[in-house]
C-alpha cells in the first residue's frame, strides 16, 4: 500500500511539473526567438512521451500490487488450511494414545 502511495505522489507530482512546465513555454518560445522549432518539438514530444510512460508504470505498478495482495491472501489461506489440518491430525494421534493408556490402565480392566 505504501507504494501505492508513493507511485501516486509521484504521477501528481510529475503532471503538476509538466503543467507548468507547458505554461512556460508558450512565454519561453516568445522570448527566444534564437530556438530552432525542431528542439522545441522534440522536448515537446519528450516530455509527452515521458507523461505517458510514467502514467504505463503507475497502471503497471498497481496491476502488480494487486497481484501481489491476491497471491499473499491465497498464501495465507493455504497456510490455515495446512494449520488446520496438521491441528486435526495431531489432536486425532494425541485421542488414540490416550485411549490406547486407559485401556491397559488396571481400573479399566475388570
Amino acid at each position: 500500500m505504501n507504494t501505492i502511495i508513493k507511485t501516486i505522489l509521484t504521477l501528481s507530482t510529475t503532471l503538476m511539473l509538466l503543467s507548468h512546465a507547458q505554461a512556460s513555454e508558450n512565454t519561453a518560445t516568445e522570448t527566444s526567438s534564437s530556438t530552432e522549432p525542431g528542439v522545441v518539438g522534440k522536448v515537446e514530444h519528450a516530455v509527452k512521451r515521458g507523461a505517458e510512460v510514467t502514467v504505463s508504470g503507475v497502471k503497471r505498478g498497481g496491476k502488480a500490487a494487486a497481484s501481489g495482495l491476491k497471491r499473499g491472501g491465497e498464501a495465507t489461506a493455504h497456510g490455515i488450511d495446512v494449520g488446520v489440518k496438521a491441528t486435526k491430525r495431531t489432536t486425532h494421534r494425541v485421542v488414540n494414545k490416550l485411549d490406547k493408556k486407559t485401556d491397559k490402565s488396571p481400573a479399566t480392566n475388570k
